[in-house]
Parts: structure tokens; sequence; C-alpha cells
């Protein structure tokens, strides 16, 4: 009974994870506030996400404005392009919609399945931007692959989505909360697959952040 409440108990961890979980959602929210920003955000939101949640490593806003800090350039590319390509699917959805005709009706159907196929994409870009040194070409066409692939987590990945849609539409101000909590859910499905495209070199675990960490230092030491 006394080591639940301890300082590493469960209960303790439990309340320590939530206020992460505030405070990367707040983060994401005012980042995300100049809007084609917020796939940009999303990349430091799911990579803080994982590390500091699910491996209990580093700071929330050190490890949050780090990961800014350093994908700048690939997140706001792909921020860029993502928005633009749901907004475009969004617009003809509702132009073929408001036809009221039966081709309107088939192409209603037809636009909205490329955008929860762009939404989804966007999900698995944003992830391997946190995680993989990749260029533009290669990250759209693994990300789409990946799609595809794992349809079963493609699917999950978009109820948790939908889910945290109509919740932040029924209450704003689940806001607070919202995103770090679908990031966590989602993040629970992505790096599965994570760990199918990178085996682990003779039987012995190494946490993906290691050599990043690693790398991180020996620029700082031939800084100084």
């Amino acid at each position: 009974m006394r080591s639940f409440f301890s300082l590493d108990g469960p209960l303790i961890r439990t309340f320590d994870n939530i206020g992460k979980l505030i405070i990367l959602s707040l983060l994401w929210l005012v980042c995300s506030l100049p809007v084609i920003t917020m796939g940009y955000a999303t990349v430091a939101l799911y990579y803080t996400t994982v590390k500091t949640i699910r491996c209990q490593r580093g700071y929330v806003l050190t490890e949050f404005f780090q990961c800014l800090r350093r994908e700048w350039k690939q997140g706001l590319i792909c921020s860029v392009l993502h928005i633009a390509s749901l907004l475009l699917f969004s617009i003809d959805t509702y132009v073929w919609y408001s036809a009221k005709t039966k081709q309107g009706m088939v192409l209603t159907l037809v636009c909205a399945a490329f955008t929860v196929f762009a939404l989804v994409l966007g999900v698995y870009l944003y992830a391997m931007i946190s995680r993989f040194e990749l260029t533009l070409r290669e990250l759209f066409k693994m990300a789409a692959f990946l799609e595809f692939k794992y349809l079963h987590y493609t699917v999950g990945i978009f109820l948790v989505l939908m889910i945290s849609g109509i919740m932040l539409y029924v209450l704003p101000w689940f806001a607070l909360i919202v995103p770090g909590i679908a990031t966590l859910l989602i993040s629970v499905m992505i790096e599965k697959i994570f760990m199918i495209l990178i085996p682990e070199p003779d039987g012995e675990r190494q946490e993906w952040y290691d050599e990043q960490k690693k790398e991180e230092n020996d620029a700082y030491e031939e800084s100084v």
C-alpha cells in the first residue's frame, strides 16, 4: 500500500503523465495557432509524447522545443502540403455534395475517401519525421505504403481522430488534454509498426532515442 503512494508508485506516475499530457496539449495548441504550423507542431507532439511518457525519458518542454528546432524545415513543408491537400479535398467534397446529383454523390464519396486518406497519411508522415532522416519524397512514399500495408492500424488511427474531433466539438475545453491523449493512443499503434521496421540488432534492445542523444551530445561537445 505504501509503495502505491510512493514517488515511484503507479498513482504518482499516473498524475505525472496526466500533467505531461495537459502541458503537451497546450504547447501543441499554441504552436498550431498559425494553422499552417499545425503539422509541424504535431511532429514535436508525437516525439515528446513517446519519449517523455511512453519511455519516461527527458523533460516535456526541453524535448518539445528541441524537436521543433531540429525538424522545422521538413515539418513546416509537410505541414503546408498536408493542410493544403486536406483543404482541397474538403472543398471538392462540399462542392460535389452541394450538386445534389447522382454523379455528385458518387464523387462526394470519392473525395471524402481521399480526405480521410490524406488525414491519416499526415499522422504517419509526422510520426516518421520525428524518428527518421528521410527525404520528402521518401517520407510521403513510405507513409502511403504504411497506410495501406497496416490497414487495421490505419482504421484505428482514424477512429481515434474521429472520436477526438467529436469530443472537441461537444466539449471544446477537452482541447486542454485531448491532443495529448489522442497522440498517446495513436503512438501505441505506430510504435508497433516502427518496431517491425527497425529490428533490434543481435537481439539487444536499443531505444530509438539513444543514438540521437549521442549525436546531440557530440554536436554540443564540438561546439564547445
